[in-house]
């Protein structure tokens, strides 16, 4: 908890007059910014360039310009990279997003969670489907990732919140803070990273009326995923929304 505090107290950095042009521009990358414990207020993260060319190789495989570059546009452009995606076919997709969206449609379609599960059992039968049985695994754990969200008021409207935002959300931070970490490695320009975090930023506009929306987005689809508890990134995206301090309370929307 004081880690989360103190990541939480350095990420929270700027202009409390809302000038500060850079953290409105990096905003959606916030929850990643407080979880890494960096601040907000620059493109270039304020971390030695060794940390951040760890961070890359170790989490996302990046060691160079091109390796960056292909990451960006498998995460946000959706460019496919077949040296960077395995086959969708026996569980191994590589955006949460494929699967979350997959989850979405079922949803908006059957309107009932014991339905979709029951759908995706059947489809995992079809040897032609990219469904199999490990999506019913992951579905149980999507369940109840997206409990503790509504919980904790991260979902008001619960599962019904699957009918109508995006999900998105969360590759839209990520690709921000690649681009960041880039710039730390030495492995991007600012100005190459302005362009590329200024596309995620208008994306974001056009998908989600509110920060709050955009945090909701996020969580869905971070839940996505198999091998992480939600549980600590959800706290943080709560004092995101709530902490006076927040970049997405000092300059609004």
């Amino acid at each position: 908890m004081m880690r989360f505090l103190r990541a939480m107290k350095t990420s929270f950095v700027c202009a409390k007059d809302g000038s500060d042009e850079q953290a409105r521009l990096i905003a959606p990358a916030l929850i990643n910014t407080v979880q890494i414990g960096i601040s907000c207020n620059t493109i270039s993260p304020d971390a030695p360039a060794s940390f951040a060319r760890k961070f890359l190789k170790d989490k996302y495989g990046i060691m160079d310009n091109d390796s960056l570059i292909r990451r960006v546009n498998e995460f946000f452009y959706h460019f496919n990279d077949e040296s960077l995606n395995a086959p969708t076919r026996f569980g191994t997709i590589t955006h949460s997003a494929v699967f979350t969206n997959i989850i979405k449609v079922y949803y908006k379609d059957l309107g009932d969670i014991k339905a979709v599960r029951k759908a995706l059992e059947d489809a995992a039968y079809d040897k032609e489907n990219i469904i199999d049985f490990s999506y019913l695994r992951r579905f149980d754990v999507f369940v109840s990732a997206m409990g503790l969200l509504e919980s904790k008021g991260l979902l008001p409207n619960g599962f019904d919140a699957l009918k109508t935002l995006p999900v998105d959300a969360y590759y839209d931070g990520l690709t921000v803070m690649l681009a960041r970490m880039g710039v730390g490695a030495g492995y991007m320009s600012e100005d190459e990273a302005r362009n590329i975090i200024g596309d995620v930023q208008k994306m974001t506009h056009e998908q989600y009326r509110s920060w709050r929306e955009f945090a909701a987005g996020y969580m869905m689809e971070r839940a996505g995923f198999t091998d992480y508890t939600i549980d600590p990134l959800a706290d943080i995206a709560l004092a995101c929304l709530n902490s006076a301090e927040s970049p997405w309370n000092l300059f609004g929307y």
